[in-house]
């Protein structure tokens, strides 16, 4: 059976996890970005021998310190999707900017597609290629354990964003509602950043649940969405500035509790951008800022409130 400890990891307290089979005793690191004594102190600590690193996707605080990792243990870096290239050479400029500790670019060992398999020890881990909030983002589905750990795909309450290079929204709903949720409502997710909720639950009662408890009519295909991310742009703000989302081809608004819950998610990336400004250390001109607008973070403006409450009211990282 495949067991799990939750490692946040970062100052954006980024859910790394340490995957391994309780018959083998053999792991992997799913999504290093950083605090690499407190992963390898944890596998030692639980006598598991990591054998390779997985990646969701390659932004800064999950991928920050994947080539370290690999060097320091010698082990093999299997993922993301291809898609993510262009993330990992720019691995060093993320880390600059949000002064991260120095992170180096890597070539994967193996990159992952949709229906590849990984094997942790006797256990087996299903792929599916999730773009929407990177042009290579992967999740890693455990059918025996009724886990996936999801990256930045979805969140309990929330989901991705997706207003950075690569990202978009279409796409980000399409792989959720036809890739995510056929894994059973009963399956619990790890996401990226904050605490584990279960796809029935956020399919009933997220935020976007008028997005997401639907399969689209209409949209882009996920199995094409990765050429056209490619040319995506980074775009401040949210792209809709009152508290609305869609339903049947309409604009419905958001009321009461729901309502007040956004605007707060809003209100945090709001204050996250202007905090930021003096890390980018861009100038004033608002175009080149959007231009080299990082991905490092993605989820802090709207997870990290949740994230810093996570950990403070569980205490240790949970296991399974």
């Amino acid at each position: 059976m495949l067991r799990y400890q939750t490692i946040p990891v970062t100052p954006f307290q980024q859910n790394c996890s340490l995957v391994w089979c309780d018959q083998t005793m053999e792991g992997a690191v799913i999504d290093p970005g950083g605090d690499l004594p407190r992963i390898v102190d944890e596998a030692g600590r639980r006598g598991v021998t990591p054998r390779q690193i997985l990646l969701t996707h390659a932004h800064i605080d999950h991928a920050g310190g994947t080539a370290a990792l690999a060097a320091q243990l010698g082990l093999p870096i299997v993922g993301p999707h291809e898609g993510d290239q262009f993330w990992i050479d720019g691995l060093a400029e993320q880390a600059r900017m949000f002064r991260f500790p120095p992170a180096a670019a890597f070539a994967p060992t193996r990159w992952l597609h949709d229906g590849d398999t990984v094997q942790v020890g006797r256990s087996e881990l299903q792929v599916r290629h999730c773009p929407g909030h990177t042009p290579g983002h992967v999740v890693f589905h455990s059918a025996e354990a009724r886990r996936a750990f999801v990256g930045d795909v979805l969140f309990a309450g929330s989901m991705g964003r997706t207003d950075f290079p690569g990202g978009n929204h279409d796409t980000l709903i399409a792989s959720i509602t036809q890739r995510l949720w056929p894994m059973g409502d009963d399956t619990v997710f790890i996401p990226g950043h904050g605490p584990e909720s279960s796809f029935g639950r956020e399919r009933r009662s997220n935020l976007r649940r008028r997005h997401l408890s639907i399969r689209p009519r209409s949209g882009p295909c996920i199995a094409s969405a990765n050429a056209g991310n490619r040319a995506g742009t980074a775009r401040h703000g949210s792209p809709d500035r009152r508290p609305r989302v869609a339903q049947s081809g309409t604009q419905q608004p958001v009321r009461g509790r729901a309502a007040r819950d956004l605007r707060r998610q809003r209100n945090l990336a709001c204050s996250w951008r202007r905090s930021s400004s003096s890390i980018f250390n861009l100038g004033s001109d608002r175009e080149q800022r959007r231009a080299r607008m990082p991905a490092g973070g993605i989820d802090l403006a709207v997870q990290m409130g949740f994230a810093k409450k996570a950990v403070i009211s569980t205490g240790a990282p949970r296991s399974s």
